[in-house]
């Protein structure tokens, strides 16, 4: 996290865009401060929306003065904030779509031997070139760690399963308490009072904290009969014409939250994403059971890195059995 998110991400960024912006003179840093302001981020990155760059000392600044979420968030975004302003082929826009590959790798919940050596020649290039482009600046530490990413990821597997970004926020809260309590005596024992008392409250008041079942927002009841995918829910044997079914807007499964309009991966089509928008969320009762009904959508990459969503016909049954681990059955609706 302090290496890439609050370091790597934020030394490249800050290089871009002076560059894009006071000698390529692309736009205005007005512009991407508007454009940051203005873009929908959707429900689940709104918390880490990236705060405007200050324009007064941003020519002499050594940070773009963003938190570890918010340079993560800005930094995926950055290619649909601004992409159209640049011009196709753009060196530095170029090496700056390097770094984005390399964190991909870098933050990917698996891995493989493989993919670590060729990760270890994506960073060696990205540094070559960071070198060429950007000969005035001094070479950081971090900069230097990112040669030992790879042997790092031989060694312990998955960087994103042994990063500090939860204990960053588990740390948060106490930071929190610390600022509002005031009490600077035994700030310890203060703190750890505090802690106790909202795990007790917290276990008090919620049947399924610690527990794998998942909750779900306000209930309406329905026939399966009347909803128009009705022959898909059939076809898939769960339910008949006369089954009585719960609709919610979101479902929450071990922290995780679904709602009505999320985009979620159902599966890969020749190395690419094919992506589900959750159009409807079903629930059986009396069954540890929720349905899915998701508008499926294949996913291409123009030579810009512009992610361009191509809506296909039809929809797509995802079941998602609570009583196990997150188990996920894909049911064709006749599309494929």
């Amino acid at each position: 996290m302090h290496d890439i998110l609050e370091g790597v991400l934020q030394l490249s960024l800050l290089m871009l865009l002076k560059t894009l912006i006071y000698e390529k003179s692309y736009f205005q840093l007005s512009i991407l401060n508007t454009r940051i302001e203005s873009f929908c981020y959707g429900p689940i990155d709104t918390m880490n929306k990236p705060i405007k760059i200050k324009e007064t000392g941003f020519l002499t600044a050594s940070d773009i003065k963003q938190s570890a979420s918010q340079t993560w968030c800005l930094v995926r975004y950055l290619p649909l904030l601004i992409g159209d302003l640049v011009d196709e082929g753009d060196e530095y826009w170029n090496h700056y779509l390097e770094l984005m590959t390399i964190t991909d790798y870098i933050f990917a919940p698996v891995t493989t031997e493989s993919t670590t050596v060729y990760l270890g020649t994506l960073i060696e290039d990205f540094l070559t070139d960071f070198r060429q482009l950007y000969p005035e600046r001094r070479f950081t530490p971090k900069l230097h760690y990112l040669l030992h990413i790879s042997s790092y990821m031989r060694r312990c597997g998955p960087l994103v399963r042994v990063w500090c970004m939860r204990y960053e926020s588990k740390h948060s809260y106490l930071k929190q308490v610390a600022h509002v309590a005031k009490n600077y005596i035994n700030i310890p024992k203060s703190l750890a009072q505090h802690h106790q008392k909202q795990i007790c409250y917290r276990m008090a008041n919620n049947s399924t904290y610690l527990k794998s079942q998942a909750t779900h927002g306000k209930v309406s009841q329905m026939v399966a009969g009347s909803l128009e995918y009705f022959d898909t829910l059939e076809n898939g044997h769960y339910c008949n014409r006369d089954s009585i079914l719960h609709r919610v807007r979101f479902v929450t499964v071990k922290g995780t939250k679904y709602a009505i309009g999320y985009m979620v991966i159902c599966y890969y089509d020749n190395e690419f994403p094919v992506f589900g928008k959750v159009k409807d969320i079903l629930i059986q009762p009396n069954k540890d059971n929720s349905l899915f009904i998701l508008t499926p959508y294949i996913c291409t990459t123009n030579k810009f890195m512009q992610l361009l969503i191509t809506v296909m016909i039809g929809l797509l049954l995802l079941s998602t059995v609570f009583a196990t681990a997150f188990s996920v059955e894909l049911l064709q609706s006749g599309v494929y």
